[in-house]
C-alpha cells in the first residue's frame, strides 16, 4: 500500500511540476536539473511541495528570463546505492546541469564524487555532516549549516549549568558520526568529560535500544546529547520514557536535526520528549513568511491528500531558497549553448570513466556560490539594517594637502561630491567586501580647495554631531579623538619622524676605511692576513652621506628651526618637547618643505621637518636625493576612519579593511597613488653612494706610501754603506801589495835556488798577463809553484812555512 501511495504521489507531483514548467514560458531555453530525495520521508514530502512553489514563484516574477529549470525527480527510497544509481542515470541520460540533493550525508559522499568527475554541482540542503568538505568535494554545495555549528551552543549550555560529564548518543551513520569529534573537542575545552559514547545502529530494534538505555542507567552520567534522525529518535525517546529516563534528574539535549522536524512528529513522540533541551534554527517572523506558510499548507494537502497535515519546517524554506539560487545562477551563466564533453572511449553507461563533463559546470558552480537573494533564511541576523528608505550612508570627506591620499572635487553639472585617492580606494574596496549592500554618498567638509578649513579634530567631531555617519581620509587615530568617535583599524604605518638633509662627509673621514673592522680584527689581519684584510677593506661599502641631525635632542640643543604641516597636531608635540615657538615654522605643501629644508635654518629655512610617517614616505618618493628619514620619534596609531560611538558598522568595516590591507589589493592601491615602490627605492634612511672615491682611502694610501718610501730609503742607505766598505778594502789591499814589493826589492839575494825562486815569484805577481806562463812553468819546476812562492815570501819575512805534499 505504501509503495502504491508513493507511485501515485510521484505521478501527481510530476504532472504538477510539468504544468508549472510549461506555464513559465515556452521560449526560454530549458536547463535540466535532477532532484534526488527520499520522497516517502517527512523531509522529502516537505521539500517537494516547497520546490514546486519555488518554481512557480520564481518564473512568475522573472517571466522574461531566457533560461528555465526543468526538474527530473528521483526517489532514493533512503537507499545509498539506489541514490547513486539515480544520479548516474540523470548525468548520462538527461545531461543534467545540476543535482539537488541527496537527502542523506552518506549518499552525498558518493554522488558529490560523481559531480567532481562530471563538473556538475551537487546542491544539498539536508546533508549536514561536517565530513563533507568543499576542499575534497569542490562541486558539493551545502545550502545549509553543517552540524559543527551547533556544538558551541551545546557546550555553552552545559557549562552554564555546571554539568561536568556528558554522554553523546548518536546513530551509526555518516550523519551521526560526523559531529562527534567536534562535540568532544568543545566539551573538553570547558572541562566536561565524555566517559562513554553510545552509538546505535540504524537497524536497531526496540529491544536493542532499550538494552542500551539500561546500560546508560548504570553509569553516573545523567546528561545525554542525542544526534540522530527523527525516525530513530522517536523510538529512542518512547523507550526512554517507558523505563523512567525522562523523569527528574536526567538531562536530554537534542540537536537541530530532530528539533527542526519536531512539529511534524506524532503527538505521542513529542509528548515523550517533554523536558528535553533542543537546538533550533531561528527564522524571523514576517508577513511574507506567513503568506508563504498558508500557501504551502494548501499545496501540501493537494500533493498529499491522504496524509495528515504537516507544518512547514526549516527544510521547506531551504529547499525553496535552493531553487531560487539555482535559477538565478543559470540565468547569469546563460546555459543556452550548454554542452557535455565526451571522453575518449566509452564502454558502457554505468562505467564511471565514461562520464561526460559539463562545459559550463565551473561557471555555474561559481555563480551558485556567489548568489545573493532576498529571503535567504540561513543568513545570521546582524541585529541592525541600513535604512531602506532611499537614505544613503553619509561619508564625510575633506581636502588634504597630499592629494595622493584624498582629493575632493565637485561635479560641475550634478553638484555631487567626488573623492579620489588612497584613503578613498581603501574605503571603497572595504565596502565591496561587506556581506551586505551599503549605499553611500560623499559629503564635503569645508571647501574643495581650502585644505585649512577646519581642523581634523573638528572634522572627526562631526560624526558625534550626527552630521556624517562616517568620515574618511588621512585621519590620524589619536587618544583625544576617541572620546567622541570610534575608529576603524589603521590602514597605514604609524608614528612621527623627521625629514632632514644629508651631508657629504668625505673630507672629515680620512680614516673611514678603519671602520669596517674592529681593532682586534685589524691586528689579526695584519699579523696573519694583511693583504686579505686590506683587500676586504677596499670592497666594503662606505657611507658618504650622513644625516645632518640624528635625534630630536640635537635639534633642541642647537636651537635651529623646525617645520611641520600647517594644521597638524605635530605643533603641539613640538611645544611639549620644549621647542621655542619662534623656532617652529608651518608649511602647507611638499614644495614648501623642500625649499625650507634646502635653505637651512641659517637662511631662514628649517633644519628638520617633523611629520607623520605616511606623509614622509610620500615626500621622499618625490625627493629621493638629499634627504633622509630619522625616527620614528613619536608613536601614533596611523590613519583610520571615524564613526559615531556605538555604530554597529564599525566591526564589519574594520574586518573588511583587514582583508584589503592584508592582501594584494593594498599593494596595487599603493602603487597607484604612491608609486615609490618602483620610482624611488630611497624612501628610508639614506645609505650613501655605492661608488668609492680616492678621498675615501686617502689615509690608506698615505700609510702604504710611507711604508714603501721608508723601505726604499733604507735600501739605498744599506747599498751606499756596502759600496763604501768595498772601496776602502780595495785601497788597503793595493797599499799592502806595494809595501811587500818594496821590501822584496830592498832585500839582498840569498842562495841561488832561493833567489831564483824569489825572483820568479815577484815576476809572477808583477804582470797578470803572465799568469798562464807561470802556471805552465810550475808544472816543470816545483820551485816556481804557488806553494813555493808563498813559502819563499814567508821565509823572507821570517815567518814559519809549511810545504804541502800531494
Amino acid at each position: 500500500m505504501e509503495i502504491a501511495n508513493s507511485i501515485a504521489m510521484f505521478l501527481l507531483l510530476s504532472a504538477g511540476i510539468g504544468a508549472a514548467q510549461n506555464a513559465s514560458g515556452g521560449g526560454a531555453h530549458e536547463v535540466h536539473v535532477g532532484v534526488i530525495l527520499d520522497l516517502g520521508s517527512l523531509v522529502g514530502k516537505i521539500a517537494i511541495t516547497s520546490i514546486s512553489l519555488a518554481l512557480e514563484d520564481f518564473y512568475a516574477a522573472h517571466h522574461n528570463y531566457s533560461t528555465k529549470l526543468v526538474l527530473h525527480f528521483r526517489d532514493s527510497m533512503s537507499d545509498d546505492v539506489r541514490a547513486a544509481s539515480q544520479a548516474l542515470d540523470l548525468l548520462e541520460n538527461y545531461k543534467v546541469e545540476a543535482i539537488i540533493g541527496p537527502q542523506k550525508s552518506s549518499q552525498a559522499v558518493f554522488i558529490s564524487d560523481l559531480g567532481n568527475k562530471s563538473h556538475v554541482p551537487i546542491i544539498s540542503f539536508t546533508a549536514t555532516s561536517p565530513t563533507l568538505s568543499p576542499s575534497s568535494l569542490p562541486y558539493f554545495v551545502r545550502a545549509t549549516l553543517n552540524d559543527s555549528a551547533q556544538v558551541s551552543c551545546i557546550s555553552s549550555t552545559i557549562k552554564e549549568y555546571g554539568w561536568r560529564m556528558a554522554v553523546p548518543i548518536y546513530e551509526d551513520s555518516e550523519y551521526g558520526r560526523g559531529i562527534i569529534p567536534y562535540l568532544v573537542d568543545v566539551l573538553h575545552e570547558v572541562n566536561v568529560q565524555v566517559p562513554y559514547r553510545s552509538m546505535i545502529p540504524l537497524s536497531a530494534t526496540s529491544e536493542q535500544i532499550t538494552q542500551e538505555l539500561y546500560k546508560l542507567m548504570t553509569m553516573q552520567t545523567r546528561v545525554y546529547i542525542v544526534h540522530m534522525s527523527s525516525a530513530l529518535a522517536s523510538t529512542l525517546f518512547m523507550k526512554a520514557k517507558e523505563i523512567g529516563m525522562m523523569e527528574k534528574g536526567y538531562v536530554w539535549i537534542i540537536t537541530a536535526g530532530i528539533t527542526n522536524l519536531i512539529d511534524s512528529l506524532h503527538p505521542s513522540v513529542v509528548e515523550s520528549m517533554n523536558g528535553a533541551l533542543g537546538i533550533h534554527f531561528y527564522v524571523p517572523k514576517s508577513t511574507e513568511l506567513n503568506n508563504f506558510t498558508a500557501r504551502w499548507n494548501m499545496r501540501y494537502q493537494i500533493d498529499n491528500p491522504t496524509d495528515a497535515p504537516l507544518k512547514l519546517s526549516i527544510f521547506g524554506l531551504w529547499s525553496y531558497d535552493t531553487i531560487w539560487a539555482l535559477a538565478q545562477a543559470t540565468e547569469k551563466v546563460g546555459l543556452a549553448n550548454a554542452t557535455f564533453r565526451k571522453p575518449i572511449s566509452k564502454q558502457k553507461s554505468t562505467d564511471l570513466e565514461a562520464l561526460e563533463t559539463s562545459s559550463n559546470g565551473p561557471q555555474l558552480l561559481k555563480e551558485i556560490l556567489h548568489t545573493k537573494f532576498i529571503g535567504e533564511s540561513i543568513d545570521i541576523p546582524r541585529g541592525f539594517e541600513i535604512p531602506a528608505t532611499g537614505k544613503k550612508l553619509r561619508v564625510g570627506v575633506r581636502s588634504s594637502g597630499y592629494q595622493q591620499f584624498i582629493k575632493v572635487e565637485k561635479d560641475q553639472i550634478t553638484g555631487a561630491t567626488k573623492a579620489t585617492g588612497l584613503s578613498v580606494d581603501v574605503f571603497e574596496e572595504a565596502a565591496k567586501m561587506l556581506p551586505y549592500a551599503m549605499p553611500y554618498e560623499y559629503v564635503l567638509f569645508g571647501s574643495t580647495k581650502d585644505t585649512s578649513s577646519g581642523s581634523y579634530d573638528d572634522f572627526v567631531y562631526q560624526v558625534h554631531l550626527k552630521v556624517y555617519d562616517i568620515v574618511i581620509g588621512d585621519i590620524t587615530i589619536r587618544y583625544n579623538r576617541t572620546f567622541y568617535a570610534d575608529f576603524t583599524v589603521p590602514y597605514t604605518e604609524s608614528g612621527i619622524a623627521m625629514v632632514v638633509p644629508v651631508r657629504d662627509s668625505v673630507n672629515k673621514n680620512t680614516w673611514i676605511f678603519l671602520k669596517p673592522l674592529t681593532p682586534s680584527m685589524w691586528f689579526g689581519s695584519v699579523v696573519f692576513f694583511i693583504y686579505t684584510g686590506l683587500t676586504d677593506c677596499l670592497y666594503r661599502p662606505l657611507d658618504q652621506l650622513q644625516p645632518t641631525v640624528n635625534d630630536i635632542q640635537e635639534l633642541l640643543k642647537s636651537g635651529e628651526n623646525v617645520g611641520y604641516h600647517r594644521g597638524s597636531y605635530v605643533k603641539g608635540i613640538l611645544e611639549e618637547l620644549g621647542f621655542d615657538r619662534s623656532k617652529i615654522k608651518a608649511y602647507d605643501t611638499p614644495d614648501e618643505f623642500h625649499n625650507a629644508l634646502s635653505g637651512g635654518s641659517s637662511n631662514g629655512g628649517i633644519a628638520a621637518l617633523l611629520h607623520e610617517v605616511p606623509y614622509i614616505k610620500l615626500f621622499l618618493a618625490n625627493h629621493c636625493k638629499g634627504y633622509t628619514m630619522v625616527g620614528p620619534i613619536y608613536k601614533a596609531a596611523g590613519f583610520g576612519y571615524a564613526l559615531a560611538k556605538g555604530n554597529p558598522l564599525l566591526g564589519d568595516i574594520s574586518k573588511a579593511m583587514l582583508n584589503v590591507t592584508g592582501g594584494d589589493t593594498m599593494i596595487q592601491i599603493e602603487k597607484k597613488w604612491m608609486g615609490y615602490q618602483n620610482d624611488c627605492q630611497n624612501v628610508g634612511p639614506v645609505t650613501g653612494s655605492s661608488s668609492l672615491t680616492f678621498a675615501n682611502f686617502r689615509g690608506l694610501f698615505i700609510l702604504t706610501g710611507a711604508a714603501s718610501t721608508s723601505s726604499l730609503l733604507i735600501a739605498l742607505i744599506i747599498y751606499a754603506y756596502k759600496k763604501q766598505n768595498r772601496s776602502t778594502n780595495m785601497q788597503n789591499n793595493n797599499e799592502q801589495v806595494e809595501t811587500n814589493r818594496t821590501e822584496e826589492e830592498n832585500n839582498e839575494p840569498q842562495e841561488g835556488n832561493q833567489g831564483a825562486v824569489t825572483e820568479e815569484c815577484i815576476q809572477s805577481r808583477g804582470d797578470g798577463e803572465e799568469d798562464g806562463q807561470m802556471h805552465e812553468q810550475s808544472d816543470r819546476n816545483p820551485h816556481t809553484s804557488p806553494a813555493a812562492c808563498y813559502r819563499s815570501s814567508a821565509v823572507h819575512r821570517g815567518e814559519p812555512s809549511t810545504i804541502l805534499q800531494s
